[in-house]
């Protein structure tokens, strides 16, 4: 009974740092690396740390604190609404609040992220092999069936695709 007192201690004790630090510096992903615990760890130990039984006070709602001008770079960093949550440690819910306020379209911005990223395999693809490379060199490639697959779904083809080059 006595070894279960102590790591409930302990962990009280943890939860308490955890949950200082994340106030302090106001980002879970931060807090989560400077306790060198996983994010869905640090989370959980905040919560317990802010239960009526933890902590006598509940955290406040966290706010997301970035200038509106910087949110779609931020977004496009994180490249998902929930990881831009995550990143923030508010929830997906108030991130999109956020983005609705300066009128961002979390859809919009993915479809961004989404297509940034096809033309950045793409043009590492190009830069590898020396030439634009067509239907069944890209096919034949490790991962290439998945990249001509997103190609041909958000353009319609390659040469569509290319064109945008």
């Amino acid at each position: 009974m006595e070894d279960k007192d102590n790591i409930s201690k302990e962990y009280k004790l943890l939860a308490s740092r955890v949950y200082n630090d994340f106030v302090s510096l106001g980002n879970l992903e931060e807090t989560a690396k400077k306790h060198g615990i996983p994010l869905n760890l640090a989370k959980e130990m905040i919560e317990d740390a802010a239960s009526p039984s933890g902590i006598s006070e509940r955290p406040k709602r966290r706010k997301l604190s970035i200038p509106p001008e910087n949110l779609k770079e931020e977004f496009m960093k994180c490249g998902s609404l929930k990881a831009f949550a995550e990143h923030y440690g508010v929830s997906v819910k108030a991130a999109s609040r956020v983005l609705k306020k300066y009128s961002l379209s979390a859809i919009k911005l993915h479809k961004e992220v989404t297509l940034n990223r096809i033309h950045g395999e793409y043009l590492e693809l190009v830069r590898k092999l020396g030439h634009h490379p067509s239907h069944k060199e890209i096919d034949e490639l490790d991962g290439g069936k998945h990249l001509y697959n997103r190609i041909y779904c958000q353009y319609g083809s390659l040469s569509s695709f290319r064109k945008t080059l």
